[in-house]
């Protein structure tokens, strides 16, 4: 990983690897988790609290785990190097705020994939992040992305109270922002009879914290009260993350099982773990928005 980041790595492999892509055909899984380093993620860095992911576990067990892969320490120039294969400071998108929109002037994967790979249907499902403003509604589909949905901005005030865009079209939205990310990428997955490519970026487990659904944690004594989240963040941090694990898996299993066996998924973090969750030997100042390696090494597994 000497050299790259991990970003760079999976778009520049991407683009690379379009003749092999053209020649197999394989279907393609891009999940990116929001606010992950290393250390709540099982298979890394020893004695930790860890989250529960049994279905990263089982990808880990049957591709290659990356224990150097580096990101930004902030998420929307890390999403725009995996959609560009460039660094942030030739984008020019260079941190989560007034420096985030992708300029309409640079070659995406997607463009180049409908260039080079005509045959693969596409689509980006979740959060965006490098254009978000009301008046980038379109951003996604004027970047080469044929079918978008999910959120524009980088993040939600509430999980279950949310603005989803779809090709343009606002909706407001009253469901759990993980499940329906979910529920989209398995209905246009559904819906394909080219091999496909599904870029599925989900929110969690960025703040705000917060208990997700029984179903899709192991946290059975936590309770959803916004003293007990801030006296202690953590457990929900990794219930979040667990949530992530667990509609990973839900989706893999709505696939038939040739369709698995033909699929290539990509898990990654988009930048360390945020501040108020992080654990030893990372600190509170040297974890997210850091340069140091709480802020800027992430997990990656590549399965398939």
């Amino acid at each position: 990983m000497k050299g790259r980041t991990a970003a760079t790595l999976i778009a520049i492999g991407m683009l690379s690897s379009l003749s092999f892509v053209q020649a197999q055909q394989p279907n393609i899984l891009l999940v990116i988790a929001d606010d992950v380093g290393l250390d709540p993620v099982p298979g890394y860095l020893g004695g930790q609290e860890k989250a529960s992911m049994p279905n990263l576990q089982a990808l880990m067990s049957q591709g290659l785990t990356f224990d150097a892969a580096w990101a930004n320490p902030v998420c929307s120039p890390t999403r725009a190097t995996i959609m560009t294969g460039r660094y942030s400071n030739q984008t020019g998108v260079l941190d989560p705020t007034t420096s985030s929109l992708l300029s309409l002037d640079e070659h995406t994967l997607f463009e180049q994939l409908s260039i080079s790979a005509p045959d693969y249907a596409t689509a980006v499902i979740g959060k965006w992040h490098i254009g978000g403003q009301p008046s980038d509604s379109e951003h996604p589909n004027q970047q080469g992305v044929p079918h978008f949905t999910g959120l524009l901005s980088g993040g939600v005030s509430s999980y279950s109270s949310w603005v989803q865009s779809t090709n343009g079209a606002a909706q407001g939205m009253g469901s759990y922002i993980t499940e329906t990310f979910t529920d989209s990428a398995i209905a246009w997955i559904g819906r394909q009879e080219a091999p496909w490519f599904c870029w599925l970026a989900y929110t969690a487990p960025h703040t705000p914290f917060h208990l997700p659904p029984a179903n899709m944690h192991s946290f059975e004594d936590l309770v959803d009260d916004p003293d007990s989240i801030a006296a202690n963040p953590l457990p929900y941090y990794l219930a979040m993350l667990e949530s992530v694990d667990s509609e990973m898996g839900r989706l893999l299993d709505s696939l038939s099982w040739d369709e698995v066996s033909n699929t290539v998924v990509i898990f990654l973090g988009d930048n360390g773990t945020p501040g108020s969750a992080v654990q030893s030997p990372f600190t509170p100042n040297r974890a997210k928005g850091s340069l140091h390696q709480g802020g800027v090494l992430v997990p990656m597994v590549i399965s398939g």
